[in-house]
């Protein structure tokens, strides 16, 4: 199948033959729900094998569907003999059945009546663990009101007041509401369609139970008096403010965010939301002349409290400009004092930034972004190929770590492929960002971005129009984040 149907809600199973290392499309994860039944998911699609409509028709053929935690979806695995098992539908009581026993690629998978017989057992290899898509947290972007699509995704944990356990999610370019009744947008004509904001921020709920709450319903905008759904103020000259990481400090979260016009940054600035009388949120822009004044290093790349020799900082990641897009640079900020930044330049912390051999504590990583987070006590980078085009070939995920914020690097690891496809091309991607409050079953938290699937830059070519649903509608769909698991063991952390 072209790849992008393999991630179609409802796609019927086959069986077919595995490369000698299976592709992500023919791995599963096997969830136990504690209940003597378990969720078999699909690592390529993020989807559950289930029974379509939990129908008890013999030879039903099976399928892929988003995770609804129905009887359908939920099977008992029961040993046979060796590693042989049989499998039933806990709603059906009906077994995962090879259809008339083929050995040809393409049969179709089913449920029947069990019989004991080899058409009915299957055999469960244990892979080591990979990456997969997460369906819960690429859902949680299916927005129908207020922000309904955007790129730019970040995060920061709260802890302040009635925020405690709660999430701010800042985002950049912003469709507002603008979902339609079956889920679509209306074309609005051109290739480039109107943004309606520049950014946008949002509060998601605390956990409950340990739980988080991805319904996107649940996580709400949050406004300022002075810039209404905006949420961040423009700078004079400037048409846009796109906020990336940041870190709460007291009643204070501080987000880093460019300034500028088109896709070129003018200035920079780190917003200061005042959580102080909530639910009311005040934000003013701070000063930060060696960072502000500057635009050789964006440091939109993450930010991290940590503490050295005593001293509690916050360390704020960036990325030079150009041919200097891969290299990775490090300022860092007294928790007390955020707009007093020290630069590291190779040898020692300075009062200014430099972009000088010897400054970036990484250098060469690939030109699609990056982004360093703390993850299981260690500084990690995941970054991306990269994606300003569509039908791009290689679309991979890197990740480095060390046990020190500048320095002491592993090696570069492929940890994942991205598995966007419609209508048989690829998007533009980029604004890699990780989500450690989110790590879970030893497993780190990735979001990436895609932006519709229209011009490849290196060929000229218009891979797909920007309104390309068969209806001639906009797919909201085609600019929302994306969700990855990635296991600590394949990072190596």
């Amino acid at each position: 199948l072209n790849q992008g149907q393999k991630m179609d809600p409802s796609r019927l199973l086959q069986q077919w033959t595995p490369a000698g290392t299976p592709d992500r499309w023919q791995e599963w994860n096997i969830i136990d729900l504690g209940t003597g039944y378990y969720r078999i998911q699909n690592l390529f699609s993020g989807q559950t094998l289930a029974v379509p409509g939990g129908f008890t028709t013999q030879g039903l053929q099976l399928e892929q569907y988003p995770w609804m935690g129905v009887n359908a979806q939920q099977w008992q695995i029961i040993l046979v003999s060796g590693t042989n098992y049989r499998i039933i539908n806990r709603a059906t009581g009906l077994a995962i059945t090879n259809e008339a026993g083929s050995v040809t690629n393409g049969t179709a998978i089913t449920q029947r009546t069990y019989v004991n017989n080899a058409t009915q057992w299957w055999k469960v290899n244990l892979l080591a663990r990979d990456s997969y898509r997460d369906e819960l947290l690429t859902n949680f972007f299916k927005r129908t009101s207020g922000s309904t699509a955007f790129d730019g995704v970040f995060s920061v944990p709260l802890t302040y007041g009635t925020n405690n356990g709660k999430v701010m999610w800042p985002t950049n370019d912003t469709y507002w509401n603008s979902i339609n009744a079956n889920g679509s947008t209306n074309c609005l004509g051109g290739e480039n369609q109107p943004i309606g904001l520049r950014c946008s921020n949002l509060i998601q709920p605390a956990q409950s139970g340990g739980v988080w709450n991805w319904n996107p319903a649940s996580t709400t905008n949050i406004t300022t008096a002075a810039n209404g759904n905006k949420f961040f103020s423009f700078q004079p000259g400037t048409s846009w403010t796109w906020p990336s990481g940041g870190v709460e400090i007291g009643s204070h979260a501080y987000i880093y965010a460019d300034e500028g016009n088109g896709l070129s940054n003018t200035s920079a600035g780190i917003y200061d939301i005042n959580m102080g009388s909530l639910p009311t949120y005040t934000v003013s822009r701070l000063n930060t002349p060696a960072m502000s004044n500057q635009t050789a290093i964006r440091y939109m790349r993450g930010m991290i409290k940590h503490t050295d020799g005593g001293v509690n900082y916050v360390y704020v990641y960036g990325n030079g400009s150009g041919f200097g897009s891969g290299d990775v640079y490090v300022a860092r900020f007294l928790q007390s004092s955020p707009t007093t930044w020290t630069f590291w330049n190779g040898t020692s912390w300075a009062a200014s930034p430099t972009t000088a051999a010897g400054a970036a504590i990484v250098t060469g990583l690939p030109w699609g972004g990056f982004w360093v987070a703390k993850v299981n006590n260690k500084f990690v980078i995941a970054s991306m190929d990269f994606g300003f085009g569509c039908d791009i070939t290689q679309r991979d995920v890197y990740t480095r770590f060390s046990s020190d914020p500048k320095s002491g690097w592993s090696a570069q690891k492929k940890v994942y492929s991205l598995p966007d496809y419609k209508q048989g091309h690829t998007p533009t991607f980029y604004a890699p960002a990780i989500h450690p409050q989110f790590s879970s079953n030893s497993e780190l938290v990735f979001t990436y971005c895609v932006n519709f699937y229209g011009k490849n830059d290196g060929t000229g070519a218009t891979c797909l129009p920007a309104c390309s649903n068969l209806d001639g509608s906009m797919d909201p769909n085609d600019y929302r984040a994306k969700g990855v698991r990635i296991p600590y063991a394949l990072i190596g952390i």
